[in-house]
């Protein structure tokens, strides 16, 4: 897991159920689609987003190449706007990701395109449907 001083920007940690997630060995891209680990990480993030609950998320990845560690908090802003905070880590630099204050289940719409909303009364299948991120305009902003 990688991870830096104040990784947490002062944020009071004992105020969130944290989920600590780590590939057990190095995966391919492929290996990603139907991961039971990111179907129990889309699972944490939605229900504290619904529940509005402080969460924080802490995931490593890693390929044969590459390792990274993700820290997402999901938790009001500084106004009360319930937002999700996204923080990559890998060995050479630390990466803030735009602030997301939308989030739903869509089936997935590609590798860089938004998805298709679930029907209405449909329950999202965290393995195979994605959440989508939208940022304060409500513009797409990745999928996870």
């Amino acid at each position: 897991m990688y991870t830096i001083d104040d990784v947490a920007q002062g944020r009071n940690l004992e105020r969130y159920d944290r989920l600590v997630l780590k590939d057990p060995e190095p995966k391919a891209v492929v290996e990603r689609w139907h991961d039971p680990m990111l179907a129990q990480a889309r699972t944490f993030l939605w229900t504290h987003w619904q529940q509005r609950k402080r969460g924080y998320l802490i995931l490593t990845r890693s390929s044969v190449d590459h390792m990274s560690t993700s820290h997402i908090f999901v938790e009001p802003d500084d106004i009360g706007r319930w937002r999700v905070y996204w923080r990559s880590i890998d060995r050479r630099e630390v990466t803030d990701l735009p602030t997301d204050y939308s989030m739903r289940w869509a089936l997935t719409g590609g590798w860089d395109k938004p998805g298709t909303s679930l029907a209405e009364g449909q329950l999202p299948d965290p393995v195979e449907d994605r959440l989508e991120l939208r940022d304060v305009c409500r513009e797409w902003d990745g999928s996870f």
